[in-house]
């Protein structure tokens, strides 16, 4: 769709011989033409920045261009430093989907405003139709990744590669983002992180769709490209929008049928990337170290118990600054010092805790098998938090 964008507003420029502008009901810039005739600074910011001015919003509250049914005449405004421009709404029936806009100097005469009210019926469509392709291909992609007959998962793949929302291009990476922290995002949120990380990466080299609460897509190696990393491209594709989203990366596979083994793999990086601070929100199943013990065992308290029967009672919230103390120590392999520097506590403090928290649990962290039976269980209660 967005091509087909691109070419009207070049030809409606080129006719018109004004620069033009095509954004989605969020202001988001789809299309710009080449500037031409007169522009403001406002124009050029919001080509170059991709992204609307902040300072003609109150402009778009002002003349109420979200309710518009009609194209809407916002005029000059010399404190803001703007030039008169012309809002088309981009609507079927009731539905908003976007905005063209034009600069209004000259005046446009009635055959000028005529045309591009031509034009923003023609580009409502385009909307329309991406909608219905965007519908298609997020149930294509939930019967890739979800069902359980490989024939449903093989036909799902064939039309995917059919409607050209991925090339053929393996291997493929499947990638699950979700919440990092206590937030909950709505559902318009998902989606448009969702779009927003289809934007972001070449055009076939990624589809995604929205799964509950968060994401899911598929990569080709073009996302990537050569000697790429899949974390370098979520992260300029969906940050700094996908502040505390948790991002699961599994993979590789050569058939794109066959992604949809490495479901539970994605989620559970995610689960880790969201719970363990090392990863920095992003974790890859093939790089979980230690944390890969974990996937398939019992995960519950009666696991933690089992691993070090003291632990239960260090993770009692009335304890949490005796846990801390711990899990500092056992960061820096002991080093007594460095912990107390970490935790800005004089180090007679910190033996003390220490001591305390042995007590708490009935071990000695001077035994090397006892601090690794304890890592491994507050390791694992870390992932239960994330749950």
């Amino acid at each position: 769709m967005y091509e087909n964008l691109q070419l009207l507003a070049d030809q409606l420029a080129a006719d018109l011989g004004r620069s033009i502008l095509i954004e989605d009901s969020s202001l988001r810039l789809l299309a710009a033409s080449a500037l031409l005739g007169v522009v403001d600074q406002s124009r050029v910011d919001s080509i170059l920045l991709r992204r609307p001015d902040e300072m003609v919003k109150p402009l778009h509250r002002r003349y109420r261009i979200f309710s518009a049914r009609e194209p809407v005449l916002l005029e000059a405004d010399e404190e803001l430093g703007t030039l008169a421009r012309r809002c088309f709404p981009l609507r079927t029936g009731s539905t908003l989907h976007g905005f063209i806009w034009l600069i209004d100097e000259p005046p446009m005469s009635p055959e000028e405003v005529a045309q591009v009210e031509s034009a923003a019926v023609v580009a409502a469509r385009l909307f329309v139709r991406k909608g219905d392709d965007s519908a298609d291909r997020g149930r294509l992609l939930n019967e890739l990744v979800e069902s359980s007959e490989r024939v449903d998962r093989e036909s799902a793949a064939a039309r995917l590669l059919a409607l050209g929302a991925l090339s053929n291009e393996p291997p493929f990476t499947l990638v699950v983002l979700r919440e990092s922290d206590a937030r909950q995002r709505d559902a318009g949120e998902w989606v448009a992180l969702s779009s927003r990380l289809e934007r972001g990466v070449r055009r076939g080299a990624v589809v995604a769709g929205t799964r509950g609460a968060g994401v899911v897509a598929v990569l080709t190696a073009a996302a990537v490209g050569d000697g790429g990393e899949v974390a370098d491209v979520l992260a300029g594709a969906v940050r700094p929008a996908a502040e505390k989203v948790a991002v699961g990366i599994a993979g590789r596979v050569d058939a794109l049928a066959s992604v949809g083994e490495l479901m539970d793999n994605a989620r559970y990086a995610a689960v880790v990337a969201a719970r363990a601070p090392e990863f920095n929100g992003v974790a890859d199943w093939h790089r979980l170290g230690g944390y890969a013990l974990f996937q398939h065992v019992e995960q519950g308290p009666a696991t933690i118990e089992r691993l070090c029967p003291g632990a239960p009672r260090l993770l009692d919230p009335r304890h949490a600054m005796y846990r801390d103390t711990v899990e500092t120590y056992l960061d820096t392999c002991g080093d007594a010092h460095e912990t107390a520097q970490r935790l800005g506590v004089h180090r007679t403090t910190l033996y003390w805790r220490l001591n305390r928290a042995e007590q708490l649990m009935g071990m000695q962290l001077a035994d090397a098998s006892a601090r690794l039976d304890l890592q491994l269980a507050l390791r694992l209660a870390a992932l239960l938090d994330a749950e």
